[in-house]
This record gives structure tokens, sequence and C-alpha cells, in this order.
């Protein structure tokens, strides 16, 4: 299991101001504020972004100092898996609007 501190920290690393020319586009501050607390609570998604054993030992700038490549692959998978998340929620959020305008 992924301490709470460890995903805060990743959480806050590439959600920064310097992170954000690796942001996919449409994905805004908003957004991201929006959906931060369910990321953070969910254990799946932060299982998938830190599998690797060396990544969930590893702040971010260790990460980022010791392993270019194991960084790069972090942060992607972190922005592909926020992306799925949004888009999941834009999904069951539409369905919720469909069969509230059907009553």
């Amino acid at each position: 299991m992924i301490n709470e501190d460890r995903k805060l920290q990743y959480w806050n690393h590439f959600t920064s101001k310097t992170q954000k020319g690796f942001r996919p586009k449409n994905i805004t501050d908003l957004r991201l504020g929006q959906i931060k607390d369910h990321i953070l609570k969910d254990a799946l998604f932060w299982e998938d972004v830190l599998s690797s054993a060396e990544t969930n030992d590893k702040a971010p700038e260790e990460l980022m100092s010791s392993s270019d490549s194991d960084y790069q692959n972090t942060r992607s998978k972190f922005w592909v898996t926020i992306r799925k998340k949004i888009e999941q929620q834009s999904v069951e959020s539409n369905k919720r609007y469909q069969n509230f305008k059907k009553r």
C-alpha cells in the first residue's frame, strides 16, 4: 500500500506549475482541483501509477535524479490515468443527466 504522504508528494509534483508543460491539453487547474480528493483516495490509481517498488520508495525528485526513464514513465502513467478518470466521470455524469431528463 502506498502511504498518503507519498501520494501527495507525487500529486503536488506532477500538478505543479513547473510541470504544466507535460499536462495533457484540456486538463485545467480547476478540473484537477475537482478530482484531487477522489484521486488521492483511489488506491488502484496509485498502484497503477507507482507500481514499481523503486518508484514507491522514492520521492519524485529522487526518482528524477536516479532514473530519468522511470521518472518519465511514472509521469506519463500519472497523466494517462488522470485523463481516464476524468473521462469516466464525464460519462457517468452524462448518464445521470440523461436519466434525470427522462423523468
